[in-house]
Order: structure tokens, then sequence, then C-alpha cells
């Protein structure tokens, strides 16, 4: 499970959109002459940083501190859809586009631009079935501060 510190900044009907704490990374990249995360903050700025996850009960107000976290699978097999698929594809059919069409750089650069592109829209459709599946959504896992609530029941026993 990866783990992450957070502020709600608002609540949007069951769902509350939180702001990630910054973190540096590495001293290499908090001076920006590391793998280049701190270039990428600095382009960026703060739009990675804004996350919207289900309260699923949890009691919530703006300025709570939160904990979230996101199962580590998930990300995984994410990242792999958008970053491999694409990827594969493109030397996929740059391979085959030579192969087939005879050699030259048009040719495999035109079939290596088609792989990226049916890689993307390929990507795009794993993406759509997962938009409910837990393992690839951020939960609250706890909040911390003064009268902490957790989930409310959502099933009430009944004894007799």
């Amino acid at each position: 499970m990866i783990v992450e510190n957070a502020t709600v900044l608002e609540l949007q009907g069951d769902a509350a959109v939180v702001r990630c704490h910054r973190q540096a990374g590495c001293q290499r990249c908090a001076e920006g002459r590391g793998c280049g995360g701190g270039l990428m903050t600095r382009l960026l700025g703060d739009r990675l940083q804004a996350v919207r996850v289900a309260t699923n009960g949890w009691t919530l107000r703006p300025g709570d501190e939160v904990t979230i976290g996101l199962d580590e699978n998930g990300l995984v097999q994410a990242s792999a859809a958008v970053y491999l698929v694409p990827l594969l594809g493109a030397l996929a059919l740059a391979v085959a586009a030579t192969a087939v069409f005879g050699g030259g750089d048009a040719v495999a650069v035109a079939g290596a631009f088609g792989g990226f592109s049916a890689g993307l829209v390929w990507a795009r459709r794993f993406g759509r079935p997962g938009e409910g599946d837990e393992r690839y959504r951020p939960r609250i896992l706890s909040r911390s501060g003064a009268g902490v609530e957790g989930p409310v029941a959502t099933s009430a026993v009944v004894r007799r």
C-alpha cells in the first residue's frame, strides 16, 4: 500500500478533494539535480497534488488531516497499461511495417506512430472498466485529530 498524508480541501457529495503534502524526494531532486522529479514538480506545479477520494462513510470537514492509500499492484498494472503497452505497440508495428513494406525510415516511423496510437487507444479502453475498481482508486485509511469518527456502518445487526 502506498500511503500519503493529505488535507481535505472540499467535499463534493460522497467524495472529498484532498491535497497531498509535498515531498521533495531525495536531496538531489529537491535541488533540481536528480532524476527530474524536481523539474516536473516545478513545471506542473500543484496540479498533481489535488486528488478526489471517496469518503466511504468517513465524517470529514475541510481542513481535516487524512491518510490516503493506493494499492501497489493496481498502480503497477495501471502504469504498465499506460506506458508499456503504447511503447510495445510502437516497437511491434515499426518492425512489422518495415518487414512488410520494406526498409526505410518513413515506413518505420509511420508504423511506430500507428502502434503507439493503437496502444494509447487500448490503454484508454483498459482504464474505463477499471474506473469503479478499488485497486485503481485511492482511499482514505485514517483521519487524525480530536473527535475522529471512522466510517459509518452501512448495515445494522438486528438481535432478537
